[in-house]
């Protein structure tokens, strides 16, 4: 595949729409930069613009012998106004690569501060538990569970209890003595 860019990707670089000005772009390569500046107006308002710069340059030149000089192009090159748009262009692209860049050196800096931290940590302490405050919590409510139930067995009791004595009351028999509380079971 040549150096010469596609309309669809990027446009051409400066160095090729020099070269297509002054005709020294050959082959492959030339029919290439021809095909995509027919299809592309920045370069083609690029190369309409290297092209007259040329020619004030010749003819600022007097018709010199050998045309223009080689360090001329270059500095024809950088006075256009395409190399500026494509500068920003490219800036503009290059957005998500920066910060791309940007969030892999946040987390370079994280793994290395995690590495360092791990180091420093002498031997002998202890890693922390932390399951043990979960453990902690499971053991409270499993007690206030077992006396929340072993209070409502001890509410149905006295209930029980007292059911006993009315019925015994509506018989007429004598009343029972009432029982001492028990104590609570573990």
């Amino acid at each position: 595949m040549s150096d010469v860019a596609t309309h669809s990707t990027v446009h051409l670089t400066e160095a090729q729409l020099g070269d297509l000005a002054d005709g020294t772009l050959a082959g492959a390569e030339r029919d290439e930069a021809e095909r995509h500046v027919a299809a592309c107006a920045e370069c083609r308002q690029a190369l309409a613009e290297s092209r007259a710069l040329l020619v004030t340059a010749r003819r600022a030149r007097g018709g010199v012998p050998g045309g223009a000089p080689p360090e001329l192009w270059p500095l024809v090159a950088a006075s256009t106004v395409h190399a500026a748009r494509l500068r920003r262009r490219t800036l503009r692209s290059m957005r998500g690569v920066l910060a791309l860049a940007a969030a892999a050196l946040v987390l370079g800096t994280m793994a290395a501060t995690a590495v360092v931290m791990a180091r420093l940590r002498p031997a002998s302490a202890p890693a922390a538990d932390v399951m043990q405050p979960a453990r902690e919590a499971e053991r409270n409510a499993r007690r206030a569970a077992e006396q929340k139930e072993a209070a409502l067995r001890e509410a149905q009791r006295e209930a029980q209890r007292a059911a006993e004595r009315e019925a015994g009351n509506a018989a007429g028999s004598a009343p029972r003595p009432p029982e001492p509380p028990r104590p609570p079971e573990p």
